[in-house]
């Protein structure tokens, strides 16, 4: 999704269009509750945003044109290790991190 919204982004350079991704990450929105779950309870709110906070963040991005934001310093380091990191390593890390939530 990413790579496909980056190139609508630049297809619509100079046209008074813009097109911004919003990368969240883990948020607390009331979803988690209304699931029933609370897996949110123990995560740090290092790791989880504030739902407030990304809105923002959102919105700022979108109206300075950004072609896209990823809220927070945790959010920001796990994209970028997401787009760095060999498969072989990223995915056994993704999958210990989930084990955190479950």
């Amino acid at each position: 999704m990413q790579s496909f919204s980056e190139a609508v982004h630049a297809e619509l350079h100079g046209t008074g269009v813009s097109l911004t991704t919003l990368s969240p990450g883990l948020t607390r929105t009331g979803f988690a509750d209304a699931a029933g779950t609370d897996a949110f309870d123990t995560a740090p709110d290092l790791v989880v945003g504030g739902a407030a906070d990304v809105a923002e963040a959102g919105v700022a991005a979108m109206a300075a044109g950004h072609r896209s934001v990823v809220p927070g310093l945790v959010n920001q380091l796990s994209a970028a290790g997401g787009r760095l990191a060999p498969r072989t390593l990223l995915l056994p890390a993704l999958n210990t991190a989930m084990d955190w939530f479950t």
